[in-house]
């Protein structure tokens, strides 16, 4: 990069406008994920992105550097929004297409602990309620309905688990029958064991899955019972069996009932590219169960891959799309600056945030299984940080620069 003085406060000022869209943009992208289709989640992210960093060095370029700010050519900041959105459209919809994609699968793995039939300890005040969760087995109902419509060669297996693990039905077509044991009362929570489980027969081919794509739906309605011992903490001695399942490509989506533990549901799902989908009425566990068990590809560029199929082109598209929609922003903070700061450097430090946001994103989350959060905030830092030449003062009204000590 070109020697001289850079602008200290723009470089502060973007890093921190980056960290505040962090921020809400996590907000608002758990709150929305789920309902909202992925490539819309995308937009809503990197162009919201793009318009809140516009806005914080806008008004940073005219607070501070007021004596010689000229105002923001519209058109071509107009032009670079429409490019925003149609790369981040194209981009995203580009990574979520499946080369060599498997046969559909599902994994139902269904809680039957005596919770469902009799009763369940309230989560946050830890008194048992003698309401039983769903005494009717509607989700065993929600089971059929969701296959009512699927072919009779379509792939499935069920797994009931309370204090011990039963495959109820081994992975099998559809046609054949859906008699199998739907039993209840079967004890307490057992959800480490039950994931352990799953992933042993998984690995000794009990439950082969070597030629599906097989997204597992894991119901549950209560806490864990595996860590009950003192000092345990099931949130980090789940990570291991989850760091196996996203190995594996093998999504989880899970389904929290009435008193189940959300964090511990919604980090199962996080963890391996799954969904995970709350549930406080009974009559709306089918449809739970429905966006829970979304045979969709869960790769998109802002979470988890949850597929081994080509992982090194996916991995390089990730990060080559994360660089060109930086380079978009990095081109939107040149023209805002243009009149007032050079901005030699910007695109050239835009290139280079782009480039290691997009590591971050890959080897953060793919390589390293980090807090998907965690990586988005500093991807965000990444691409906002806005390096400026201070030394420059603008243009004259003849077009000709104008730096420190000139005229």
């Amino acid at each position: 990069m070109e020697k001289g003085r850079y602008s200290f406060k723009m470089l502060i000022g973007s890093i921190l406008a980056g960290l505040v869209f962090a921020v809400i943009g996590e907000v608002l992208y758990q709150a929305l994920k789920g309902i909202l289709p992925r490539v819309v989640m995308a937009e809503i992210y990197f162009v919201g992105l793009f318009l809140f960093l516009g806005l914080a060095i806008w008004l940073i370029g005219k607070t501070v550097y007021s004596r010689t700010y000229k105002g923001v050519p519209m058109n071509r900041w107009a032009i670079l929004l429409v490019a925003m959105l149609a790369l981040t459209a194209v981009f995203e919809l580009l990574y979520e297409i499946e080369f060599g994609k498997k046969d559909d699968a599902y994994i139902f793995v269904i809680d039957c602990s005596g919770s469902m039939s009799e009763g369940f300890i309230d989560i946050n005040t830890g008194e048992f309620v003698p309401n039983a969760s769903d005494p009717d087995g509607l989700r065993f109902k929600a089971i059929d309905n969701m296959l009512a419509d699927k072919p009779d060669d379509f792939q499935y297996a069920v797994y009931l688990f309370g204090s011990e693990v039963v495959c109820a039905r081994e992975m099998g077509p559809k046609s054949d029958g859906e008699d199998y044991p739907r039993d209840s009362n079967m004890g307490e929570t057992a959800i480490k064991l039950t994931l352990e489980t799953l992933m042993q027969d998984i690995k000794n081919k009990n439950t082969d899955l070597s030629k599906l794509n097989a997204r597992v739906i894991f119901l549950s309605d209560g806490v864990s019972t595996d860590n009950v011992s003192a000092g345990s903490d099931i949130y980090k001695e789940i990570l291991p069996v989850l760091e196996e399942y996203a190995a594996e490509g093998i999504s989880i989506g899970t389904v929290g009932f009435i008193g189940a533990d959300e964090n511990l549901m919604n980090l199962i799902a996080d963890k391996t590219g799954g969904m995970f989908v709350n549930v406080d009425n009974v009559n709306d566990l089918e449809d739970a169960m429905f966006k829970a068990g979304d045979l969709g590809d869960a790769r998109h560029l802002l979470g988890y891959r949850n597929s081994e199929n080509l992982n090194l082109l996916y991995a390089i598209m990730r990060i080559l799309f994360i660089i060109g929609l930086g380079v978009v922003i990095g081109l939107e903070k040149a023209v805002i600056c243009e009149k007032f700061l050079d901005t030699t450097a910007v695109l050239k430090s835009s290139v280079v945030g782009s480039a290691l946001a997009g590591i971050c994103m890959e080897i953060g989350m793919n390589g390293l299984k980090l807090p998907s959060a965690l990586i988005r905030v500093l991807a965000c830092i990444l691409i906002s940080f806005t390096l400026l030449r201070e030394d420059f003062l603008g243009r004259n009204d003849s077009g000709a620069e104008v730096r420190r000590g000139g005229r």
